[in-house]
């Protein structure tokens, strides 16, 4: 059962919900700091995640993403179980909507079978936590799922996966 849980966050609130709460071995991590990107998977990081002003830490099973404002973190977790004290639970917004998933192409082409993925119109190299290594050309998407409305608006959307794909060369 997904729920929606949201928390203002003093900076060892912060640090403490991550230290406390138990990820999946496959969580990927995506955070930003004034002079720092990380795309990696997960560990506990929580000691340096406090210099962060924005980031996720995600999964299939659900996705914490959090931000910081006005000297705290604004913590929102979408997914089945997660973190649970201090956060408010406020999952009865998830009622009516329903799910579905979309993918996302991300920057880069596979260089041969390395982890290296290049983007080709303005050249920068990537590291993608992708590790199946099974197109020499291919393509990494982002699996994003989204919660839309009666109308087919999405309300809530998070980060779910990544996997590698087919390139255009590879036929």
């Amino acid at each position: 059962m997904n729920r929606l849980l949201s928390y203002q966050a003093l900076p060892e609130d912060f640090s403490r919900i991550l230290k406390d709460s138990e990820w999946p071995e496959d969580s990927l991590l995506m955070a930003f700091s004034i002079n720092r990107f990380w795309f990696e998977p997960y560990k506990d990081q929580s000691d340096y995640l406090v210099q962060t002003e924005q980031g996720r830490i995600f999964s299939p099973r659900g996705e914490l993403k959090w931000r910081y404002v006005n000297q705290g973190y604004r913590m929102v977790y979408l997914g089945e179980g997660g973190p649970s004290e201090p956060m408010e639970d406020l999952s009865y917004e998830l009622q009516g909507l329903t799910a579905s998933t979309r993918a996302f192409f991300l920057w880069g082409v596979r260089t041969d079978f390395e982890n290296e993925w290049i983007e080709q119109q303005v050249p920068h190299r990537f590291e993608y936590p992708v590790y199946t290594a099974e197109y020499s050309r291919g393509r990494v998407k982002l699996q994003v799922q989204e919660w839309k409305n009666r109308a087919g608006v999405p309300c809530f959307a998070r980060y779910h996966s990544l996997q590698e794909v087919k390139g255009e060369d590879n036929a």
